[in-house]
């Protein structure tokens, strides 16, 4: 009898821990991010604000001068937790993914359905920002470093 009791006990702990979503108190990743790429002429810059369900970022690219959006990222709660939506330009719709971990300063986003990046982490170190994508979270993939600019940094469109 015990023996079932346990299993009951473990099969409820389980099954709760699945559907509990990490609170997740983004205010760290407000602000301009930048990040100079590869090309020294490339600047890109992630501009993170607080909106009435999350937050929410614009991404701009800088090159020789011309300015463009190329993505636009969401943190947003949701019934079931906190939800990170990346619609990228040449993506006709956003792709979610469910935040599986948070701290006070990073969270981790996962969605095995979509093809790359399955996996999005976002970690805080002083003022540099770590954003990770890739396929799994301990898989080699690809981090992005930026450093927190003032927030009266914008680039023009």
């Amino acid at each position: 009898m015990s023996k079932l009791l346990y299993s009951v006990a473990f099969f409820l702990l389980a099954s709760c821990s699945a559907t509990i979503s990490p609170d997740l108190n983004g205010d760290w990743i407000i602000g301009d991010w930048v990040r100079i790429s590869d090309q020294d002429s490339v600047v890109l810059v992630e501009s993170w604000q607080k909106t009435d369900n999350g937050f929410k970022a614009t991404e701009k690219v800088s090159s020789n001068g011309e300015c463009s959006i190329t993505e636009i990222m969401e943190l947003v709660k949701q019934k079931n937790g906190w939800v990170f939506i990346a619609h990228p330009k040449e993506n006709a719709t956003p792709t979610k993914f469910k935040v599986v971990e948070a701290s006070k300063n990073s969270f981790v986003c996962i969605n095995e359905q979509h093809d790359f990046p399955k996996c999005i982490e976002y970690r805080l170190s002083g003022n540099t920002l770590f954003a990770f994508i890739g396929n799994d979270k301990n898989e080699n993939g690809k981090t992005f470093i930026f450093t927190r600019q003032n927030n009266n940094l914008t680039l023009s469109e």
